[in-house]
Protein backbone atom coordinates (compact mmCIF):
# COMPACT_ATOMS: atom_id res chain seq x y z
CA UNK A 1 0.00 0.00 0.00
CA UNK A 2 1.12 3.58 -0.19
CA UNK A 3 0.30 6.28 1.44
CA UNK A 4 -0.73 9.82 -0.29
CA UNK A 5 1.02 12.62 1.73
CA UNK A 6 4.33 13.35 1.94
CA UNK A 7 5.56 11.52 -1.23
CA UNK A 8 2.40 11.36 -2.77
CA UNK A 9 3.05 6.98 -3.18
CA UNK A 10 5.15 6.40 0.42
CA UNK A 11 5.37 2.86 1.89
CA UNK A 12 3.29 2.85 5.02
CA UNK A 13 3.44 0.72 8.20
CA UNK A 14 1.37 -2.38 9.35
CA UNK A 15 -1.29 -0.90 11.32
CA UNK A 16 -4.52 -0.38 9.98
CA UNK A 17 -4.68 3.37 10.33
CA UNK A 18 -1.80 3.77 8.70
CA UNK A 19 -3.18 1.94 5.10
CA UNK A 20 -3.75 4.47 3.19
CA UNK A 21 -4.01 3.59 -0.38
CA UNK A 22 -2.83 5.95 -3.34
CA UNK A 23 -5.91 5.15 -4.90
CA UNK A 24 -9.44 6.70 -4.55
CA UNK A 25 -11.93 4.87 -2.78
CA UNK A 26 -14.48 5.88 -4.81
CA UNK A 27 -11.92 4.10 -7.68
CA UNK A 28 -11.33 1.08 -5.72
CA UNK A 29 -14.46 0.09 -4.99
CA UNK A 30 -15.22 -0.53 -9.06
CA UNK A 31 -11.69 -1.10 -10.47
CA UNK A 32 -13.23 -4.78 -10.93
CA UNK A 33 -16.23 -3.80 -12.82
CA UNK A 34 -14.14 -1.61 -15.27
CA UNK A 35 -12.03 -4.65 -15.59
CA UNK A 36 -14.43 -6.64 -17.26
CA UNK A 37 -15.77 -3.58 -19.13
CA UNK A 38 -12.71 -3.27 -20.56
CA UNK A 39 -12.10 -7.02 -21.25
CA UNK A 40 -15.67 -7.04 -22.70
CA UNK A 41 -14.33 -4.17 -25.14
CA UNK A 42 -11.64 -5.67 -26.41
CA UNK A 43 -13.41 -8.70 -27.00
CA UNK A 44 -11.68 -11.05 -24.70
CA UNK A 45 -8.42 -10.49 -26.69
CA UNK A 46 -5.71 -12.34 -24.05
CA UNK A 47 -7.70 -13.05 -21.19
CA UNK A 48 -10.67 -15.90 -22.68
CA UNK A 49 -8.94 -18.20 -19.93
CA UNK A 50 -9.85 -16.32 -17.11
CA UNK A 51 -13.21 -16.37 -17.79
CA UNK A 52 -12.69 -19.92 -18.64
CA UNK A 53 -10.65 -21.02 -16.34
CA UNK A 54 -8.56 -24.75 -16.59
CA UNK A 55 -10.87 -27.16 -14.88
CA UNK A 56 -9.71 -29.98 -12.11
CA UNK A 57 -7.87 -33.21 -13.53
CA UNK A 58 -8.04 -30.81 -17.42
CA UNK A 59 -4.68 -30.86 -19.36
CA UNK A 60 -3.01 -27.65 -20.10
CA UNK A 61 -3.64 -28.65 -24.20
CA UNK A 62 -7.45 -29.40 -23.45
CA UNK A 63 -8.01 -26.28 -21.33
CA UNK A 64 -6.54 -24.14 -24.92
CA UNK A 65 -8.73 -26.72 -27.32
CA UNK A 66 -11.99 -25.75 -25.03
CA UNK A 67 -11.18 -21.96 -25.74
CA UNK A 68 -10.49 -22.41 -29.18
CA UNK A 69 -13.95 -24.44 -29.60
CA UNK A 70 -15.86 -21.28 -28.21
CA UNK A 71 -16.44 -17.82 -30.37
CA UNK A 72 -17.42 -14.58 -28.31
CA UNK A 73 -20.43 -12.81 -29.07
CA UNK A 74 -20.17 -9.14 -27.69
CA UNK A 75 -23.77 -8.04 -27.17
CA UNK A 76 -22.60 -5.60 -24.47
CA UNK A 77 -20.28 -3.26 -27.46
CA UNK A 78 -23.22 -3.43 -29.61
CA UNK A 79 -25.70 -1.95 -27.17
CA UNK A 80 -23.28 0.53 -26.22
CA UNK A 81 -21.82 1.75 -29.68
CA UNK A 82 -25.72 2.15 -31.17
CA UNK A 83 -26.88 3.43 -28.26
CA UNK A 84 -23.62 6.06 -27.84
CA UNK A 85 -23.68 6.90 -31.85
CA UNK A 86 -27.27 8.41 -31.90
CA UNK A 87 -25.68 11.88 -30.91
CA UNK A 88 -23.68 14.53 -33.37
CA UNK A 89 -23.04 17.89 -32.81
CA UNK A 90 -21.68 20.88 -34.44
CA UNK A 91 -19.93 24.18 -33.51
CA UNK A 92 -19.11 27.49 -34.81
CA UNK A 93 -15.89 27.90 -35.10
CA UNK A 94 -15.43 31.38 -37.89
CA UNK A 95 -12.07 32.40 -36.73
CA UNK A 96 -10.64 28.42 -36.73
CA UNK A 97 -9.86 29.32 -32.59
CA UNK A 98 -10.66 25.17 -32.28
CA UNK A 99 -8.50 22.93 -34.54
CA UNK A 100 -11.11 20.82 -35.62
CA UNK A 101 -9.08 18.46 -37.12
CA UNK A 102 -6.58 16.17 -35.26
CA UNK A 103 -7.58 17.40 -31.83
CA UNK A 104 -5.86 14.86 -29.73
CA UNK A 105 -2.73 15.13 -32.00
CA UNK A 106 -3.95 10.85 -32.66
CA UNK A 107 -5.32 11.95 -35.96
CA UNK A 108 -8.78 12.18 -34.50
CA UNK A 109 -11.16 15.32 -35.32
CA UNK A 110 -12.94 16.41 -32.70
CA UNK A 111 -16.61 14.77 -34.19
CA UNK A 112 -14.69 11.50 -33.82
CA UNK A 113 -12.93 12.62 -30.14
CA UNK A 114 -16.33 13.21 -28.68
CA UNK A 115 -18.15 10.15 -30.24
CA UNK A 116 -15.51 7.82 -28.83
CA UNK A 117 -15.80 9.94 -25.41
CA UNK A 118 -19.32 9.36 -25.51
CA UNK A 119 -19.04 5.51 -25.92
CA UNK A 120 -16.61 5.49 -23.07
CA UNK A 121 -18.58 7.28 -20.78
CA UNK A 122 -21.40 4.72 -21.49
CA UNK A 123 -18.89 1.90 -20.37
CA UNK A 124 -17.47 3.01 -17.25
CA UNK A 125 -20.13 5.79 -16.52
CA UNK A 126 -17.85 8.33 -16.59
CA UNK A 127 -14.52 9.36 -18.36
CA UNK A 128 -11.99 12.56 -18.28
CA UNK A 129 -11.01 14.68 -20.77
CA UNK A 130 -7.48 15.99 -20.23
CA UNK A 131 -6.76 19.41 -21.74
CA UNK A 132 -2.80 19.31 -22.49
CA UNK A 133 -0.81 21.90 -23.32
CA UNK A 134 2.73 22.63 -24.90
CA UNK A 135 5.42 22.82 -22.23
CA UNK A 136 6.10 26.60 -21.27
CA UNK A 137 8.42 28.58 -24.64
CA UNK A 138 10.00 31.46 -22.55
CA UNK A 139 10.25 33.02 -26.27
CA UNK A 140 6.54 34.06 -25.73
CA UNK A 141 5.73 36.66 -23.83
CA UNK A 142 2.09 38.01 -25.12
CA UNK A 143 -0.95 36.30 -26.39
CA UNK A 144 0.14 37.62 -29.92
CA UNK A 145 3.33 35.41 -30.01
CA UNK A 146 1.72 32.67 -28.78
CA UNK A 147 -0.96 32.86 -31.85
CA UNK A 148 1.84 33.27 -33.95
CA UNK A 149 3.69 30.65 -33.23
CA UNK A 150 1.06 28.04 -33.76
CA UNK A 151 1.53 26.42 -30.44
CA UNK A 152 -2.45 24.90 -29.44
CA UNK A 153 -3.53 22.54 -26.74
CA UNK A 154 -4.80 18.99 -27.37
CA UNK A 155 -7.31 16.67 -25.94
CA UNK A 156 -6.42 13.28 -24.34
CA UNK A 157 -9.36 10.61 -23.31
CA UNK A 158 -8.73 9.21 -20.07
CA UNK A 159 -10.26 6.45 -18.67
CA UNK A 160 -11.94 6.04 -15.45
CA UNK A 161 -9.66 3.41 -14.22
CA UNK A 162 -6.35 6.08 -15.06
CA UNK A 163 -8.00 8.96 -12.91
CA UNK A 164 -6.25 7.54 -9.76
CA UNK A 165 -6.70 10.12 -7.07
CA UNK A 166 -8.01 13.51 -6.35
CA UNK A 167 -9.31 16.06 -4.58
CA UNK A 168 -11.89 18.08 -4.34
CA UNK A 169 -13.08 21.84 -2.72
CA UNK A 170 -15.68 24.75 -2.86
CA UNK A 171 -13.92 27.47 -4.60
CA UNK A 172 -16.50 30.72 -5.35
CA UNK A 173 -19.01 28.49 -4.91
CA UNK A 174 -18.10 26.17 -7.70
CA UNK A 175 -16.39 22.81 -6.63
CA UNK A 176 -13.16 22.12 -8.39
CA UNK A 177 -10.28 19.82 -8.21
CA UNK A 178 -7.29 21.05 -6.05
CA UNK A 179 -5.68 17.93 -6.69
CA UNK A 180 -5.64 14.97 -9.42
CA UNK A 181 -3.47 11.65 -10.25
CA UNK A 182 -3.47 10.90 -13.67
CA UNK A 183 -1.86 6.95 -14.55
CA UNK A 184 -0.28 7.78 -17.86
CA UNK A 185 1.09 4.48 -19.20
CA UNK A 186 3.62 5.74 -21.52
CA UNK A 187 5.95 3.53 -24.36
CA UNK A 188 9.61 4.13 -23.42
CA UNK A 189 12.68 3.93 -26.20
CA UNK A 190 15.49 1.61 -25.39
CA UNK A 191 18.11 0.92 -27.08
CA UNK A 192 18.13 1.74 -31.37
CA UNK A 193 15.60 -0.27 -31.60
CA UNK A 194 13.74 -1.54 -28.72
CA UNK A 195 10.38 -0.58 -26.63
CA UNK A 196 9.18 -1.10 -22.76
CA UNK A 197 5.83 0.21 -21.58
CA UNK A 198 6.73 2.20 -18.19
CA UNK A 199 3.80 3.37 -15.73
CA UNK A 200 4.26 7.17 -14.95
CA UNK A 201 1.68 9.47 -13.24
CA UNK A 202 0.81 12.77 -13.86
CA UNK A 203 0.14 14.85 -10.75
CA UNK A 204 -1.90 18.14 -11.40
CA UNK A 205 -2.41 20.74 -8.28
CA UNK A 206 -4.37 24.19 -8.52
CA UNK A 207 -1.89 26.24 -5.70
CA UNK A 208 -2.06 30.08 -5.23
CA UNK A 209 1.24 32.41 -6.14
CA UNK A 210 2.59 35.61 -5.63
CA UNK A 211 4.48 37.63 -8.02
CA UNK A 212 5.83 41.11 -8.73
CA UNK A 213 2.70 41.97 -5.87
CA UNK A 214 -0.32 40.05 -7.58
CA UNK A 215 -1.42 36.65 -6.81
CA UNK A 216 -3.85 34.18 -7.95
CA UNK A 217 -4.66 30.13 -8.80
CA UNK A 218 -1.82 28.37 -10.48
CA UNK A 219 -2.38 24.67 -12.04
CA UNK A 220 1.66 22.94 -11.68
CA UNK A 221 2.12 19.97 -12.82
CA UNK A 222 4.86 16.81 -12.47
CA UNK A 223 5.32 13.64 -14.12
CA UNK A 224 6.31 11.04 -11.82
CA UNK A 225 7.76 7.47 -11.33
CA UNK A 226 7.76 5.21 -8.58
CA UNK A 227 11.13 3.67 -7.81
CA UNK A 228 10.41 -0.49 -5.94
CA UNK A 229 11.11 1.43 -2.46
CA UNK A 230 8.34 3.51 -3.14
CA UNK A 231 10.26 6.36 -3.95
CA UNK A 232 9.04 9.22 -6.64
CA UNK A 233 11.38 11.27 -8.88
CA UNK A 234 10.39 13.49 -11.78
CA UNK A 235 10.53 11.65 -15.01
CA UNK A 236 13.02 12.82 -17.43
CA UNK A 237 12.32 12.38 -21.04
CA UNK A 238 13.97 11.46 -23.93
CA UNK A 239 15.16 15.01 -24.85
CA UNK A 240 17.20 14.97 -20.91
CA UNK A 241 14.34 17.57 -20.10
CA UNK A 242 12.34 16.95 -16.66
CA UNK A 243 8.53 17.00 -16.86
CA UNK A 244 7.39 19.60 -14.45
CA UNK A 245 6.31 23.42 -14.62
CA UNK A 246 3.06 25.15 -15.13
CA UNK A 247 -0.12 25.84 -17.43
CA UNK A 248 -0.32 28.96 -18.30
CA UNK A 249 -3.74 31.24 -17.82
CA UNK A 250 -5.35 28.49 -16.14
CA UNK A 251 -7.38 28.97 -13.18
CA UNK A 252 -8.44 25.22 -12.92
CA UNK A 253 -7.24 21.90 -13.14
CA UNK A 254 -7.73 21.23 -17.01
CA UNK A 255 -9.43 17.75 -16.59
CA UNK A 256 -13.08 17.60 -17.99
CA UNK A 257 -15.30 14.80 -16.26
CA UNK A 258 -17.96 13.53 -18.50
CA UNK A 259 -20.85 11.45 -16.98
CA UNK A 260 -23.33 9.97 -19.60
CA UNK A 261 -26.30 11.21 -17.92
CA UNK A 262 -27.10 7.44 -16.88
CA UNK A 263 -26.81 7.61 -12.95
CA UNK A 264 -26.73 4.74 -10.98
CA UNK A 265 -24.84 6.73 -7.80
CA UNK A 266 -26.23 7.40 -4.23
CA UNK A 267 -28.07 10.76 -5.08
CA UNK A 268 -25.51 12.13 -1.92
CA UNK A 269 -22.22 10.30 -3.07
CA UNK A 270 -19.46 11.76 -5.44
CA UNK A 271 -20.07 12.67 -9.15
CA UNK A 272 -17.25 9.93 -9.69
CA UNK A 273 -18.44 7.43 -7.53
CA UNK A 274 -20.97 4.67 -9.02
CA UNK A 275 -20.95 1.79 -10.83
CA UNK A 276 -21.07 1.46 -14.69
CA UNK A 277 -24.57 1.76 -15.69
CA UNK A 278 -24.52 -1.41 -17.94
CA UNK A 279 -22.48 -3.72 -15.60
CA UNK A 280 -25.36 -6.03 -15.11
CA UNK A 281 -25.59 -6.48 -19.09
CA UNK A 282 -21.79 -6.64 -19.48
CA UNK A 283 -21.77 -10.12 -16.36
CA UNK A 284 -24.68 -11.77 -18.23
CA UNK A 285 -22.16 -11.36 -21.64
CA UNK A 286 -20.08 -13.46 -19.81
CA UNK A 287 -22.92 -16.30 -18.33
CA UNK A 288 -24.09 -16.52 -21.63
CA UNK A 289 -19.87 -17.13 -23.16
CA UNK A 290 -20.06 -19.66 -20.29
CA UNK A 291 -23.41 -21.38 -21.06
CA UNK A 292 -22.07 -21.75 -24.78
CA UNK A 293 -18.96 -23.13 -23.94
CA UNK A 294 -19.96 -25.72 -21.48
CA UNK A 295 -22.65 -26.61 -24.48
CA UNK A 296 -19.92 -26.75 -27.16
CA UNK A 297 -18.10 -29.34 -25.03
CA UNK A 298 -21.04 -31.43 -24.39
CA UNK A 299 -22.01 -31.67 -27.89
CA UNK A 300 -18.07 -32.30 -28.13
CA UNK A 301 -17.46 -34.90 -25.86
CA UNK A 302 -21.03 -36.46 -26.18
CA UNK A 303 -22.61 -35.07 -29.24
CA UNK A 304 -21.00 -38.48 -30.99
CA UNK A 305 -21.34 -42.02 -30.30
CA UNK A 306 -18.49 -43.06 -28.15
CA UNK A 307 -16.71 -46.70 -28.50
CA UNK A 308 -17.46 -48.45 -25.23
CA UNK A 309 -14.77 -51.20 -24.55
CA UNK A 310 -15.57 -54.13 -21.97
CA UNK A 311 -13.38 -55.85 -19.54
CA UNK A 312 -13.68 -59.37 -17.62
CA UNK A 313 -13.48 -57.37 -14.07
CA UNK A 314 -12.41 -53.87 -13.20
CA UNK A 315 -10.37 -52.26 -16.07
CA UNK A 316 -6.59 -52.56 -15.63
CA UNK A 317 -4.80 -49.41 -14.98
CA UNK A 318 -2.55 -49.63 -17.82
CA UNK A 319 -4.86 -50.20 -20.65
CA UNK A 320 -3.90 -49.48 -24.11
CA UNK A 321 -5.73 -46.81 -25.63
CA UNK A 322 -7.91 -46.59 -28.34
CA UNK A 323 -6.77 -45.05 -31.51
CA UNK A 324 -9.72 -45.17 -34.05
CA UNK A 325 -12.71 -42.48 -33.65
CA UNK A 326 -12.88 -40.38 -30.52
CA UNK A 327 -10.49 -40.43 -27.67
CA UNK A 328 -12.88 -40.18 -25.40
CA UNK A 329 -13.65 -43.64 -24.48
CA UNK A 330 -15.41 -45.30 -21.72
CA UNK A 331 -14.07 -48.92 -19.92
CA UNK A 332 -16.85 -50.83 -18.17
CA UNK A 333 -16.54 -54.23 -15.92
CA UNK A 334 -18.63 -56.35 -18.01
CA UNK A 335 -17.47 -59.27 -20.34
CA UNK A 336 -15.58 -58.74 -23.00
CA UNK A 337 -17.48 -56.37 -25.61
CA UNK A 338 -17.40 -53.65 -27.76
CA UNK A 339 -19.97 -51.36 -28.47
CA UNK A 340 -21.25 -47.73 -28.99
CA UNK A 341 -22.66 -45.52 -26.03
CA UNK A 342 -24.90 -42.93 -27.69
CA UNK A 343 -26.20 -39.96 -25.18
CA UNK A 344 -29.95 -39.29 -25.54
CA UNK A 345 -29.50 -35.44 -26.33
CA UNK A 346 -31.46 -34.11 -23.26
CA UNK A 347 -29.20 -32.52 -21.30
CA UNK A 348 -28.03 -31.21 -24.12
CA UNK A 349 -30.94 -29.94 -25.66
CA UNK A 350 -31.82 -28.04 -21.98
CA UNK A 351 -28.74 -26.28 -22.29
CA UNK A 352 -29.91 -24.94 -25.66
CA UNK A 353 -32.25 -23.77 -24.15
CA UNK A 354 -31.06 -21.69 -21.76
CA UNK A 355 -28.50 -20.10 -23.75
CA UNK A 356 -31.91 -19.08 -25.68
CA UNK A 357 -33.27 -17.98 -22.81
CA UNK A 358 -30.34 -15.85 -21.22
CA UNK A 359 -29.72 -14.09 -25.06
CA UNK A 360 -33.43 -13.09 -24.79
CA UNK A 361 -32.86 -11.53 -21.68
CA UNK A 362 -30.17 -9.78 -23.24
CA UNK A 363 -32.44 -8.07 -25.60
CA UNK A 364 -35.03 -7.23 -23.07
CA UNK A 365 -32.07 -5.81 -20.56
CA UNK A 366 -31.01 -3.89 -22.98
CA UNK A 367 -34.37 -2.27 -24.15
CA UNK A 368 -35.29 -2.29 -20.20
CA UNK A 369 -32.85 -0.13 -19.01
CA UNK A 370 -33.32 2.34 -21.70
CA UNK A 371 -36.47 2.57 -21.88
CA UNK A 372 -38.39 0.51 -18.97
CA UNK A 373 -39.95 -1.42 -21.72
CA UNK A 374 -40.55 -5.11 -23.37
CA UNK A 375 -37.98 -5.87 -26.23
CA UNK A 376 -41.02 -5.62 -28.55
CA UNK A 377 -38.78 -4.66 -31.12
CA UNK A 378 -34.89 -3.34 -31.82
CA UNK A 379 -33.40 -1.91 -29.07
CA UNK A 380 -32.34 1.43 -30.59
CA UNK A 381 -35.81 1.49 -32.39
CA UNK A 382 -37.75 0.92 -28.72
CA UNK A 383 -35.71 3.05 -27.11
CA UNK A 384 -36.77 6.34 -29.68
CA UNK A 385 -40.43 5.58 -29.14
CA UNK A 386 -39.86 5.61 -25.78
CA UNK A 387 -40.71 8.18 -23.34
CA UNK A 388 -37.81 6.79 -20.20
CA UNK A 389 -35.08 6.15 -23.89
CA UNK A 390 -35.93 9.66 -24.88
CA UNK A 391 -35.31 11.53 -21.79
CA UNK A 392 -32.50 9.45 -21.25
CA UNK A 393 -30.46 10.35 -24.24
CA UNK A 394 -31.61 13.92 -23.61
CA UNK A 395 -29.47 14.00 -20.52
CA UNK A 396 -26.93 12.55 -21.95
CA UNK A 397 -27.25 15.48 -25.06
CA UNK A 398 -27.06 17.59 -22.26
CA UNK A 399 -24.31 16.51 -21.15
CA UNK A 400 -22.29 16.33 -23.63
CA UNK A 401 -23.24 20.11 -24.48
CA UNK A 402 -22.06 20.66 -21.02
CA UNK A 403 -18.75 18.88 -21.61
CA UNK A 404 -17.75 20.37 -25.10
CA UNK A 405 -18.53 24.13 -23.49
CA UNK A 406 -16.06 22.99 -20.44
CA UNK A 407 -13.35 21.62 -22.29
CA UNK A 408 -13.54 24.62 -25.01
CA UNK A 409 -13.04 27.13 -21.95
CA UNK A 410 -9.97 25.48 -21.25
CA UNK A 411 -8.42 25.55 -24.74
CA UNK A 412 -9.29 29.20 -25.05
CA UNK A 413 -8.10 30.04 -21.41
CA UNK A 414 -4.82 28.36 -22.56
CA UNK A 415 -5.09 30.21 -26.17
CA UNK A 416 -5.63 33.94 -23.99
CA UNK A 417 -8.89 34.74 -26.24
CA UNK A 418 -11.93 34.67 -25.48
CA UNK A 419 -14.66 32.09 -25.77
CA UNK A 420 -17.20 32.59 -28.49
CA UNK A 421 -17.55 29.35 -29.42
CA UNK A 422 -20.89 27.99 -30.49
CA UNK A 423 -22.12 24.05 -29.57
CA UNK A 424 -25.26 22.67 -30.74
CA UNK A 425 -26.00 19.17 -30.07
CA UNK A 426 -28.32 17.83 -32.58
CA UNK A 427 -30.93 15.86 -30.48
CA UNK A 428 -33.77 15.76 -33.05
CA UNK A 429 -32.94 11.77 -33.60
CA UNK A 430 -34.16 11.56 -30.14
CA UNK A 431 -38.34 12.33 -31.31
CA UNK A 432 -40.40 9.67 -32.22
CA UNK A 433 -41.71 10.24 -35.73
CA UNK A 434 -45.66 11.48 -35.71
CA UNK A 435 -48.33 9.06 -35.33
CA UNK A 436 -50.87 8.02 -37.71
CA UNK A 437 -53.24 10.72 -37.35
CA UNK A 438 -50.67 13.82 -37.27
CA UNK A 439 -49.87 11.98 -40.97
CA UNK A 440 -52.94 11.59 -42.23
CA UNK A 441 -54.32 15.13 -41.03
CA UNK A 442 -51.27 16.67 -42.94
CA UNK A 443 -51.73 15.03 -45.81
CA UNK A 444 -55.52 15.86 -46.20
CA UNK A 445 -54.36 19.54 -45.76
CA UNK A 446 -53.40 19.01 -49.45
CA UNK A 447 -55.47 16.29 -51.07
CA UNK A 448 -58.53 16.92 -49.33
CA UNK A 449 -58.88 20.77 -48.09
CA UNK A 450 -56.33 21.98 -50.94
CA UNK A 451 -55.01 23.96 -48.13
CA UNK A 452 -51.22 23.60 -48.69
CA UNK A 453 -48.88 22.30 -52.15
CA UNK A 454 -47.89 19.17 -52.57
CA UNK A 455 -44.39 20.59 -51.80
CA UNK A 456 -45.14 21.69 -48.43
CA UNK A 457 -47.21 18.58 -47.95
CA UNK A 458 -44.16 16.47 -48.12
CA UNK A 459 -42.09 19.01 -46.43
CA UNK A 460 -44.02 18.61 -43.38
CA UNK A 461 -43.98 14.72 -43.38
CA UNK A 462 -40.62 15.08 -43.54
CA UNK A 463 -40.09 17.02 -40.41
CA UNK A 464 -42.66 14.59 -38.32
CA UNK A 465 -40.10 12.07 -39.43
CA UNK A 466 -43.10 10.09 -41.83
CA UNK A 467 -41.22 10.64 -44.61
CA UNK A 468 -37.52 9.90 -44.03
CA UNK A 469 -34.80 12.83 -44.14
CA UNK A 470 -33.36 12.01 -47.41
CA UNK A 471 -36.57 12.14 -49.59
CA UNK A 472 -36.20 13.86 -52.49
CA UNK A 473 -39.42 16.30 -52.52
CA UNK A 474 -38.26 17.72 -56.17
CA UNK A 475 -38.31 14.39 -57.80
CA UNK A 476 -41.83 13.17 -56.22
CA UNK A 477 -43.92 15.07 -59.09
CA UNK A 478 -47.02 13.24 -60.69
CA UNK A 479 -44.87 13.41 -63.78
CA UNK A 480 -41.84 11.48 -62.19
CA UNK A 481 -43.69 8.91 -60.84
CA UNK A 482 -46.05 7.83 -57.73
CA UNK A 483 -49.03 10.38 -57.06
CA UNK A 484 -48.43 11.99 -54.21
CA UNK A 485 -51.49 10.93 -52.06
CA UNK A 486 -49.54 7.19 -52.95
CA UNK A 487 -46.59 8.33 -51.43
CA UNK A 488 -47.73 10.26 -48.47
CA UNK A 489 -50.43 6.61 -47.49
CA UNK A 490 -47.37 4.10 -47.94
CA UNK A 491 -45.24 6.28 -45.60
CA UNK A 492 -48.37 6.27 -43.01
CA UNK A 493 -48.86 2.88 -43.06
CA UNK A 494 -44.45 2.37 -42.71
Amino acid sequence: MFKNSGNLFQKTGDSIEDKVSSIHPDLQEVLGDLKLIDDISNDLKWVKNEYLPIEVDEETYEHEERLNRVSFRNFFSHLVNGYGGLLSFSIENEDNIIAEDNIDLRGNSIYKFFSMATKRSLKDRLCGIFIEAPPEDKNIKTNKDLMNSNRRPWLNLILRSNIRNWKEAIVNGDRVFTMVVLREPRWISVGQYGMRLKELFRVLELKEWTKEGRGGPLVTYRVIEIAEDGTEFVFVNENGQPEEGYYPNLSKIPLVIFDAGLDNADDDSSVMAGRPPFIGYAEANIEHLQLKSERRESLHKTGQAMLARGWPGMPPPDAPKVKMGSRYVIDYPVGGEVSYLETSGNGIAEMREAIKEIESALDAASVSVLTGSAPAETVVAALLRSAQGTANLKSMALSLKSVIQSVFEFYTAYLGVENNIEITVNDKVLEPPADHQTGEFIRDLHTVDGLIDQDTMFMLLKKVKILPSDFDIEAASPEEGEEPKAIADRAIRL
